[in-house]
């Protein structure tokens, strides 16, 4: 029974591999823009961001992506921040990310209960302008950049101010992010594959431990190097050779009572389902990260 099982463990794993996903289910870590509004406007407002370049039809479309609809929106607001979309000064034409696009997909929201927005995928852009408004008008902060895949601000409206997060903080949480869901999934798998004992946790504890931490270290380097495209040369042959060490590692240290256990099996089944996971959010399982 129990071979029968990983049997069944191990073909999930391959056709999550072999089978083509959509791209919210693909690997690694996602740019992130989270910001913070402090001394928010008093009734109801919305917050986009103001992205280099003009509207077009090229842009991938990221109401239908987040099923928004701006005509279920206040008029008057959403008037208020194409004008300052269309008005804002500084060089060049700037467009709203949410409401017109952006190049890549994008998440994020205009409206929020707690003063928090989050915006990440592919299309977080890397130069932005924070834009409010409401019923009586919008307002505009300066350029701010992006310089980390995730990176926090705090928009004070009154005083139209922006104050960017700690770097260490965000750092901790971009690690904390591919490490929890990790050692959840990739943990319990040990059980069916008959891995599941003191020794063989902590060899899997620390082989996990390590590869996030290369993998966040990479990803800090590739955007201090402005490596737009980092995960298209780095990341990809980066996650293929963890892949090969995980499961050169665990065939030379998991042991197990039953004769038929296959660590090199294990390392495939554990990262295909870390993949599959991908299809849900780290939010949901770990609110606080």
């Amino acid at each position: 029974m129990k071979q029968r099982w990983t049997s069944v463990f191990c073909m999930f794993a391959l056709l999550i591999v072999l089978l083509p996903v959509s791209a919210r289910a693909d690997m690694g870590p996602k740019p992130r823009i989270t910001i913070h509004v402090k001394n928010p406007p008093s009734g109801s407002y919305y917050l986009d961001l103001l992205v280099p370049g003009e509207a077009s039809d090229e842009l991938f479309d990221n109401q239908d992506w987040n099923h928004l609809s701006e005509t279920q929106m206040d008029a008057g607001i959403i008037t208020n921040l194409r004008t300052a979309a269309r008005d804002a000064g500084g060089e060049g034409t700037w467009h709203l990310a949410m409401l017109d696009g952006t190049r890549a997909p994008m998440y994020g929201e205009i409206q929020s209960t707690d003063d928090t927005f989050r915006y990440g995928y592919h299309g977080a852009p890397d130069e932005f302008r924070i834009v409010i408004a409401t019923k009586d008008g919008a307002r505009l902060s300066f350029v701010q950049q992006r310089y980390r895949l995730w990176q926090e601000f705090t928009y004070d409206y009154a005083a139209n101010t922006v104050l960017t997060g700690n770097s260490w903080s965000d750092y901790a949480k971009q690690f904390l992010s591919s490490l929890l869901p990790t050692l959840l999934i990739e943990g319990l798998l040990l059980i069916p594959f008959g891995f599941w004992d003191e020794r063989n946790r902590r060899v899997f504890l620390c082989v996990n431990v390590a590869t996030q931490l290369v993998l966040t270290a990479v990803t800090a380097w590739c955007m201090a190097q402005d490596m737009v495209f980092y995960r298209y040369f780095v990341f990809v042959p980066l996650e293929v050779a963890i892949w090969i060490a995980e499961a050169v590692i665990y065939r030379k240290t998991l042991r197990s009572e039953r004769p038929s256990a296959h660590p090199i099996c294990y390392a495939l089944c554990a990262n295909g389902l870390s993949m599959a996971a991908t299809f849900f959010s780290i939010r949901w399982v770990f609110p606080w990260v």
